[in-house]
């Protein structure tokens, strides 16, 4: 965001999307211009969000994270009574760039198989349909690659209990789908649109200019609408930027 003519600063946007799976709806619950994305950043974010009444009294049951250290910090400052999920995306991105081939005569294309063929072991923990079936997978993984793949390994067992916590959720809930409560899909196919329109514009020259360029409630407010009806997803690309910034 350009503050002046002379210097320029970025500053995060904070926004926290609802899903409710039994009816496919998605809102954003809200969103803030922040200072910085650290922990008190975050506090002061969430602390705005359980006063709207978002806490597990109310119905919330689940708060799936990206794992960045300063929102995956900030639930202890800050109450909400429902269980955590890490975002898998995220998770298993990770885990794939911990992965290292270090054999140099191996040619890049074998190396790069040779990657994807090991990270599949990986992956295939959080494919398991059955719960013994997925700790099976993950101490075999454990045991197979702590010498070859330590980084991965340790990458893999971090926070890995937050994780599973759909496991416990698939139980209960058996209608659900899992694209619900596994990763943070929904927001980031929003804040693709955010960061889009955010390159278009190169700087904004005020907070003011920033939440009306383009219009971020009115945006929020059509993205949940469309999110909410199956029907309109189709109609995704005829809700583009120019006819947001007509309205």
């Amino acid at each position: 965001m350009k503050a002046s003519q002379r210097c320029c600063s970025k500053r995060p946007l904070f926004i926290a999307l609802g899903v409710w799976p039994d009816s496919e709806r998605v809102e954003i619950l809200a969103w803030h211009l922040g200072d910085a994305e650290d922990e008190t950043g975050w506090v002061q974010f969430l602390e705005r969000l359980e006063a709207l009444g978002v806490r597990g009294e109310n119905g919330l049951k689940l708060i799936i994270l990206d794992g960045g250290s300063g929102l995956c910090a900030a639930p202890r400052t800050v109450f909400f009574d429902a269980e955590q999920q890490r975002c898998l995306f995220h998770k298993l991105h990770n885990i794939y760039n911990a992965i290292r081939i270090e054999d140099e005569q191996l040619s890049r294309k074998k190396r790069r198989r040779l990657k994807k063929r090991i990270f599949k072991d990986f992956h295939a923990i959080y494919q398991a349909r059955r719960w013994d079936m997925m700790l099976r997978r993950y101490l075999k993984v454990c045991r197979q690659y702590r010498h070859a793949q330590p980084e991965a390994v340790r990458t893999l067992r971090r926070d890995f209990r937050q994780t599973i916590i759909f496991f416990f959720f698939q139980r209960s809930h058996p209608d659900w789908e899992l694209k619900h409560f596994r990763t943070t899909s929904h927001l980031e196919r929003f804040n693709r649109n955010i960061r889009r329109r955010a390159r278009a514009a190169s700087a904004f020259h005020s907070e003011f200019n920033c939440s009306q360029t383009p219009p971020l409630p009115r945006f929020c407010s059509l993205w949940g609408e469309w999110c909410s009806c199956s029907e309109r997803r189709s109609r995704l690309k005829a809700c583009s930027w120019r006819q947001l910034d007509a309205q």
